[in-house]
């Protein structure tokens, strides 16, 4: 059986804790403590990182697709969809779809109609959980 990234952080995490930490004192001790947690929280950004890229962008492009009807002078073609689920690939489009996020953003604000509003609210919300996603829940130091 072969283990994976996140059992194996988190493995490390607890033989640091468990092996080592009881063996230093002070400063060294508080640092290889830090460290443990830092895997830890690794252990679950690497386990949920595409999970979450994926969602995100299928709402990315849906917002913005809805944008490029409405302001069609604003986006002139979507980003291609990411070809692979590597976590590099779906940040690529993450970014590129964040980028005309903004451009839609901007020209929501400008207009003044209840469709706009609506598509304002949307944005507001896709942004609102996209930072709510990356709150690393365990992060107390």
């Amino acid at each position: 059986m072969r283990p994976t990234v996140a059992a194996a952080l988190a493995d490390f995490a607890g033989k640091l804790r468990r092996d080592i930490v009881p063996q230093l004192a002070g400063f060294n001790a508080s640092n290889a403590g830090m460290m443990a947690e830092m895997l830890d929280m690794a252990a679950e950004q690497w386990d949920t990182a595409a999970d979450k890229l994926i969602g995100e962008n299928v709402r990315l492009r849906d917002v913005v697709r809805r944008g490029a009807v409405m302001f069609p002078h604003v986006v002139n073609a979507l980003p291609p969809q990411a070809g692979d689920w590597r976590v590099s690939s779906l940040q690529a489009e993450n970014e590129a779809l964040r980028e005309m996020l903004i451009a839609v953003h901007v020209a929501v604000e400008l207009a003044h109609d209840d469709e706009a509003a609506r598509l304002e609210a949307d944005i507001w919300a896709i942004l609102r959980d996209g930072v709510e996603a990356r709150r690393i829940v365990s992060a107390n130091f």
